[in-house]
């Protein structure tokens, strides 16, 4: 049965693995690349997984990582209440069995926990529907459409900004 749940910093090697098998897998999921996060050192990878304004959560399946989303609040007076969602994945093996969802809602929670934040935000890809229909079902609503969003291997790709009040 796979739980949600936040891990130690001492699984860090863990988090990045996974990290680095989404890069790979969905390179048009993500606004960073295999070959930038490649040159992340330890101490990168703890900083970005665990400070005052971000988190992330995991799931896993007999303790080992299959999937994970974060969100980090950007330290500016004026936009302390907005947390941005990212780095969403799922392992193929576990999509389409609600393990999205429940990485979702354990996010909102840690945001609802953390108090301030009166919005979140989200990007994707506008071709990856499956994310599309996880983030609208869950309540995200598309507010803007980002043409040229992303580049990758020199193809432009856009993106829906999406946006959820609380």
């Amino acid at each position: 049965m796979v739980q949600i749940k936040s891990i130690p910093k001492t699984r860090w090697k863990e988090h990045k693995e996974l990290r680095l098998e989404a890069l790979k897998k969905y390179p048009k999921a993500f606004g960073t690349s295999l070959k930038e996060e490649l040159k992340f050192k330890e101490k990168d990878w703890n900083n970005r997984t665990w400070t005052k304004n971000s988190d992330t959560v995991f799931a896993l399946d007999n303790n080992k990582l299959v999937g994970m989303v974060a969100y980090f609040v950007v330290d500016r007076l004026s936009q302390r209440h907005i947390a941005n969602v990212v780095g969403m994945y799922v392992k193929e093996e576990y999509q389409n069995q609600g393990v999205g969802k429940k990485l979702l809602e354990a996010i909102f929670k840690k945001i609802k926990e953390r108090g301030g934040v009166t919005k979140m935000k989200i990007t994707v890809v506008t071709t990856n529907k499956p994310a599309l229909k996880l983030y609208e079902k869950v309540g995200f609503k598309k507010t803007a459409l980002l043409k040229k969003e992303l580049k990758i291997n020199g193809k432009y790709y856009d993106e829906y900004l999406m946006e959820m009040l609380l």
